[in-house]
């Protein structure tokens, strides 16, 4: 079974946490929070976090984690590889968004762990991670449009079903 941490939990991972855990771990930090990771981890406090840091972080975490840093573009990485999700989001991130994330990445990791092979450049546990992370983003697009500034977490979760035929079914 997959564990996704995000926000405080972020806060009590440790290399050797998971240590002996046969299953993928998913790490969901925005900027701020990688930041605190990596001062905490690996001694190296980096206020714009580059892709060079996630790997970073990623090498010294070891094998099971998939990392993924939220920010304009999200970067996901894992110990073989790394991927951006340029998918578009919009100008305004609800408090919220990140538990859509969560729970997207869950099933989308749930279901990358019952598969054997997707692609040869790819694990699934990425994928599972860059196809949570483009629903969210598309989703909140769609909710800012439709919503504006007054868009809350509810106004993305109602779109969620469409989003996701959308970039998925079609």
């Amino acid at each position: 079974m997959p564990i996704i941490a995000d926000a405080d939990s972020l806060n009590v991972i440790e290399p050797e946490t998971f240590r002996f855990y046969d299953g993928c771990i998913y790490l969901t930090p925005n900027v701020h929070e990688l930041t605190k990771l990596s001062s905490r981890l690996i001694g190296r406090q980096t206020y714009e976090p580059t892709v060079t840091d996630v790997q970073a972080l990623m090498n010294k975490l070891g094998g099971n984690y998939v990392i993924v840093l939220k920010g304009a573009e999200d970067v996901i990485a894992n110990i073989r590889g790394t991927l951006v999700c340029t998918e578009p989001g919009s100008a305004r991130r609800c408090g919220g968004q990140g538990d859509i994330l969560a729970g997207s990445m869950g099933t989308f990791a749930y279901w990358a762990s019952k598969q054997t092979h997707y692609c040869d450049e790819l694990d699934p546990e990425v994928l599972a991670a860059y196809a949570a992370s483009a629903l969210t983003r598309h989703t909140n697009k769609i909710a800012f449009k439709a919503k504006g500034r007054n868009m809350i977490t509810t106004d993305i979760v109602e779109l969620l079903p469409n989003a996701f035929q959308t970039l998925f079914c079609n």
